[in-house]
């Protein structure tokens, strides 16, 4: 371009404002021969007071000019010219320590973290991708505290790590379930019956299913915003006595968990199909009991991303794995009181594993991410009662029950994974995102009823809930099972 040339900027439509730190690409050519002179050129942008400046960016084969604008230069303050005079008499001044000077920040922007997080990475892009650099654009002319949050928040893998935490319950839910088969069949104080219930049977080959759905809801906090989710499944199990005292078997598993975001996550949706195989053994002392189980489990995770604000829209769609390991035991000492109704204290120990794959969202406008692979633990520990009372019916026994339990969680490290935008291909818009603190303390209810019959089926019926802090889950099952 010839010396002395101008260069103007003017906005089209409804869309964000200009603002410092944005730049525009006017011109990209081959660099072959090329040469903008962007130093000598005139640069303005309309309705924009502040500086605007130019340069050549060269990426491979090709060079582009780009016009960035900058806050305009702070003109210095003149000093007050010295009068002639007497000289004046020299006091020595008291030592007063000044307190520390606030930095001078810009505009309002994000103040929760995971927002701040994400518009500080992609504040660091200094490319020219055409999407990313869009997005980037736009993100500099967000206005007021509340919006940048919601934007910050839905650019943030937030959504998708809601639904890793979510898939958990749907697998946890899974290993109550194997748990109270074990104890329905274990003793003739559950059932009371001929068959399984008396011993004779007990050696038998018992195969059952179970179907189970339920739905949490984590609240939001001042930091992550919360999640509603829905999950159902289907167990297919069998089992058979190995040893005296001892029942052992396996139970296939699947589920399914769908993941709606709410507040500034508000229309992100996301799946996850767990496909796992659980290993369970139970031993009957006299009159204590122990069940062991242990679960592999994987996820098929799709997540979808949405964005929505002045001068940008854009769709983030995902797919990506994850495996998990889950490891339970449980204790049980039952006490038979008046009336014939059976006390039993109980107490369980947890842990669990979960690593979810690296990946890369696919869409977005610019807004798509290249996460890394993250993991999470989790130790609990379950303290608690049962009691259950067996009546005869003309349909069979009926054995009600109800239990309640203090969970308690000890890991409180938040799940966290770091990503990038995808369109940055060295790396420097890289972020953090945390989820929302594992809820410490849950308060467990169960309630629920088996009926016998003479023809050794059973079926049962449970709901549990478990509530905490910003935090419910409620979950049903219903099981069918027949020895053979």
């Amino acid at each position: 371009m010839d010396q002395g040339s101008s260069i103007s900027l003017t906005r089209s439509g409804n869309t964000y404002k200009f603002a410092p730190g944005q730049r525009y690409v006017v011109i990209n050519a081959n660099s072959n021969g090329t040469n903008y002179n962007a130093d000598k050129l005139a640069y303005k942008a309309a309705g924009y007071n502040g500086l605007v400046t130019g340069s050549t960016y060269v990426n491979d084969a090709n060079s582009a000019l780009v016009v960035q604008l900058e806050k305009a230069p702070t003109p210095p303050v003149p000093g007050t010219p010295t009068v002639p005079g007497k000289p004046p008499v020299v006091v020595k001044p008291p030592v007063v320590v000044k307190p520390p000077v606030a930095p001078v920040t810009g505009p309002e922007r994000a103040t929760t973290s995971n927002a701040t997080s994400s518009l500080n990475g992609l504040a660091s892009y200094s490319g020219i991708a055409p999407q990313l650099l869009e997005l980037y654009n736009a993100s500099l002319a967000i206005e007021g505290t509340k919006e940048a949050n919601r934007v910050g928040e839905r650019l943030s893998t937030s959504q998708n790590i809601n639904v890793s935490t979510a898939s958990g319950v749907a697998t946890s839910t899974a290993m109550g379930v194997v748990g109270n088969h074990l104890d329905t069949i274990r003793s003739p104080q559950t059932a009371g019956l001929s068959g399984v219930s008396t011993g004779d049977g007990y050696s038998d080959w018992i195969v059952w299913a179970q179907p189970y759905g339920g739905y949490t809801r984590q609240d939001s906090t001042s930091e992550v915003s919360g999640y509603r989710a829905k999950f159902g499944g289907l167990l297919f199990g069998a089992d058979r006595t190995v040893a005296e005292d001892w029942r052992m078997g396996a139970a296939l598993n699947y589920s399914n968990t769908s993941v709606h975001g709410k507040d500034n996550l508000t229309g992100n949706k996301s799946t996850a199909n767990n496909y796992g195989v659980i290993g369970y053994a139970g031993y009957s002392g006299d009159p204590w009991f122990m069940n062991l189980s242990a679960a592999l489990t994987r996820q098929n995770y799709d997540t979808v991303r949405r964005a929505d604000f002045t001068g940008f829209s854009g769709t983030a769609n995902g797919k990506f794995n994850g495996q998990s390991v889950t490891l339970q035991s449980e204790f049980g000492y039952p006490f038979t009181l008046p009336a014939a109704v059976v006390l039993t204290p109980m107490a369980g120990l947890t842990y669990g594993y979960q690593h979810v794959d690296g990946y890369k969202e696919s869409g977005g406008n610019g807004m798509a991410l290249d996460v890394g692979a993250s993991h999470s633990q989790s130790v609990t520990s379950d303290l608690g009662a049962r009691i259950e009372k067996g009546v005869d019916t003309g349909f069979g026994r009926l054995t009600p029950f109800a239990q309640v339990s203090w969970i308690h969680q000890y890991d409180n490290r938040r799940t966290s994974n770091t990503a990038t935008y995808a369109a940055d291909t060295i790396g420097e818009t890289q972020f953090t995102t945390k989820g929302a603190a594992p809820v410490k303390d849950l308060a467990g209810l169960s309630v629920g009823s088996t009926l016998f019959n003479a023809n050794d089926l059973s079926v049962d019926a449970r709901y549990d809930l478990q509530a905490g802090e910003r935090y419910q889950a409620h979950t049903f099952s219903l099981r069918l099972n027949k020895s053979f």
